[in-house]
């Protein structure tokens, strides 16, 4: 049915003598049309399209050339739908100026540009005298004009629904005042004389309908000014009462398109400057509200900060005094343990001087040894500040030094620590232990030199400590391994040194022999010491 009014409304702007239609909207209402549905429903649109235009032209045009236009007519919405889903969109509507420009390019002058060929050749075959080319351009013009003024309409009202309610009091009293002082100029320039420069009188009213109201607004004003002057002209009346014959109807086809094209591309530009500039108000009112949240924030974290800081430092100091406490006892401890183990140390002398015979005294003599070792260490870790911690090169000295003094003055036991090696106090233990079965079992071995010397270094290597007892004695045999080769001292040597992260290892020697422990650092993780490549 709106097609069938639409096609009544064009055929009335017919100009005598040809005929011709100066605006042909029903192709707008088909675009539309098709824009809104499935593919799959096109041709029973197609077959309504030709059956209401043989009903609206059938008393003006042949039934032939109805059937042709209404054929026509399709096919230019259907190549315009086409394009504007591909270019404009999939659920396309009027929004910005690249829509706007894209549909221009689209719908008026290609879609309605190529059907004008279809349309002019229907018109030719039943006017042959006609110059094909001459109508095919007002043919083009006619629908190129129908798809601007009521298609731009029709998909910018998808994007933006008309409605009172968008309007305010004093906007509603404006737009009253614009369409009053619209129709009178339009009634005075084309119902009351042939005064032509009239005409430029509307152009103010039509940018003021552009920049005020939009595009749905820009649209009704052309569709005013556009009807007026066309149904002057058909009727006699004004400025365009004398174009009768297809030029003149060129002429004012030609105004038409230039005050559609400029007035809607006013109106896109004023739009999506009005629709940029919300966007920021809306943008600048929510960046507002967060600052004010953001400052809120703030004070609300300085003040949580604020108690979160006494608390901490009341838990500090909580921390502090019991930390105290702790190492406090802690040395207490380890001083309570190096006494037990100095008296057990002196029980484990006593039994070695009782001893029935040599070799229980000797076993008396090595586990007193072993426990004088960690005695030493217990010693060192009472008077160090940091108790979990202990230097090595503070340990390995003063055990050495116990040694040598048990020894006798004919073993040269020589230390080498020059630097800070601290390690964790449990391994510290540990180690003192190994370095006592090394340095004792490497003075057993080369008691038979006259002159046995025995050099214990302790260096830092990177984040590990490597301490090395060498000795100038006979040295191991081939391929000695300390777990699997050496008696019950070696793979103790080997079992703590394990315990603490490290590996002990029998290393090249230019005489005697020599074994290397390398462990990490307090500080360094415990992982395990990278074999190197030569042998032992």
């Amino acid at each position: 049915m709106a097609y069938y009014l639409a096609a009544k409304l064009g055929i009335a702007t017919r100009m005598p003598p040809e005929g011709i239609v100066i605006l042909w909207p029903p192709n707008a209402v088909v675009l539309a049309v098709l824009l809104s549905v499935g593919t799959r429903l096109w041709p029973v649109f197609l077959l309504a399209t030709v059956a209401m235009e043989v009903a609206a032209a059938f008393s003006d045009y042949p039934l032939l050339a109805a059937l042709g236009y209404g054929i026509v007519n399709f096919s230019e919405a259907a190549l315009a739908a086409v394009l504007v889903r591909r270019f404009v969109g999939s659920a396309p509507a009027l929004a910005t100026v690249r829509d706007f420009v894209r549909f221009l390019l689209i719908g008026p002058l290609l879609a309605a540009g190529t059907a004008a060929l279809g349309g002019a050749a229907v018109y030719k075959l039943g006017n042959p005298a006609l110059d094909y080319l001459h109508y095919w351009r007002v043919f083009w013009l006619g629908d190129a004009l129908g798809l601007l003024v009521l298609g731009s309409l029709l998909l910018a009202w998808r994007r933006r629904p008309l409605g009172l309610g968008r309007f305010g009091k004093g906007a509603l009293i404006e737009l009253a005042l614009l369409l009053a002082t619209l129709l009178a100029v339009c009634g005075w320039t084309f119902f009351s004389a042939s005064d032509l420069p009239r005409v430029y009188l509307l152009f103010p009213l039509l940018i003021w309908a552009a920049l005020r109201f939009s595009v749905l607004g820009a649209s009704g004003a052309i569709l005013l000014s556009v009807g007026a002057a066309i149904g002057s002209a058909v009727h006699g009346f004004g400025p365009f009462a004398a174009m009768t014959d297809i030029d003149n109807v060129v002429a004012l086809q030609g105004l038409v398109a230039a005050v559609a094209v400029t007035t809607l591309m006013l109106a896109f530009v004023s739009d999506e400057a009005r629709l940029a500039r919300e966007g920021l108000e809306v943008e600048l009112d929510r960046q507002r509200a967060t600052e004010e949240k953001l400052r809120q924030a703030s004070r609300a974290l300085q003040r949580s900060n604020a108690e979160l800081d006494k608390t901490v430092e009341a838990r500090t100091e909580q921390l502090r005094n019991a930390l105290e406490r702790n190492q406090l006892l802690l040395r207490e401890v380890h001083h309570r343990v190096k006494n037990n183990l100095q008296l057990i140390s002196g029980l484990l002398s006593t039994q070695a001087r009782r001893a029935p015979d040599p070799a229980s005294s000797k076993g008396f003599k090595n586990v007193r040894d072993q426990v004088r070792a960690i005695a030493i260490a217990y010693d060192l870790i009472t008077q160090m500040e940091n108790v979990d911690e202990v230097d090595l090169s503070q340990v390995v000295p003063a055990l050495c030094e116990g040694i040598r003094k048990a020894a006798g003055p004919q073993v040269d036991l020589r230390v080498e620590a020059p630097d800070a090696c601290p390690v964790p106090a449990e391994s510290a233990i540990a180690l003192a232990l190994a370095i006592n079965e090394l340095v004792t079992n490497a003075i057993k071995h080369a008691g038979a030199i006259a002159a046995p010397r025995i050099v214990v270094t302790c260096l830092r290597d990177g984040d590990r400590v490597r301490i090395r007892v060498a000795d100038n004695g006979p040295g191991f045999p081939p391929g000695f391994d300390l777990e699997q080769d050496g008696g019950f001292g070696t793979r103790m040597v080997t079992a703590v040194v394990a315990q603490s992260g490290g590996r002990a290892r029998v290393v090249p020697s230019d005489s005697g022999a020599a074994v290397e422990i390398s462990v990490p650092l307090a500080s360094a993780p415990l992982l395990p010491d990278p074999p190197e490549a030569h042998g032992c």
